[in-house]
């Protein structure tokens, strides 16, 4: 039984991810309006559960967003995951980011929001994240850095995006797992 009684716990993930799922063991409210990325990694959780690239919508934002605003008392002690099941830097998919971090910040201000990507956004992106009220954590991705598997995206971009998030007092982490594809 979920902790969040408005949400579905993670172990029950069936062909597509529920829009709202609490990962006890992180501590963390995976935040997913959509699943399914263009980027194909090899050892992407989301191809072993079936999503793949599919691009498909599983709640609106707005929906969402008041529903996260509902039980804000709740919400308010946990971080967000935002966009698990998708780069949320992918040029595709960056209008559902900024729909979905502009509602939390007008309705969560302050909230704890973390986004896991290979890609770097831009620097206009990156000024507009470091505008936000929220506490933005970047974590890039890093795992097929060692060349044990194909890298999907090029390294120098992502190590760029780091310094970058540093450099406008975003905070930043290096994601160095899955190193080798078995992990997964």
């Amino acid at each position: 039984m979920s902790v969040l009684p408005f949400v579905e716990p993670r172990g029950s993930l069936a062909v597509y991810p529920p829009p709202l799922s609490y990962n006890e063991g992180k501590g963390h409210l995976s935040v997913n309006p959509i699943c399914g990325c263009s980027l194909g990694c090899p050892y992407c959780l989301n191809l072993s559960d079936g999503i793949g690239r599919e691009r498909r919508v599983l709640a609106p934002v707005g929906e969402l967003v008041r529903t996260l605003a509902d039980r804000a008392d709740l919400v308010r002690q946990l971080r967000l995951s935002v966009m698990d099941f998708c780069d949320p830097f992918d040029p595709t998919v960056l209008p559902v980011l900024r729909e979905l971090l502009e509602g939390l910040q007008d309705r969560l201000p302050g909230q704890v929001v973390l986004l896991t990507s290979r890609l770097h956004p831009g620097q206009r992106w990156l000024d507009w994240l470091g505008s936000l009220s929220l506490r933005v954590s970047v974590f890039v991705s890093l795992g097929d850095a060692t060349g044990r598997v194909p890298a999907v995206t090029p390294v120098a971009p992502r190590l760029q995006l780091l310094e970058d998030c540093h450099d406008r007092g975003l905070h930043s982490v290096m994601l160095l797992r899955p190193l080798v594809r078995e992990w997964t």
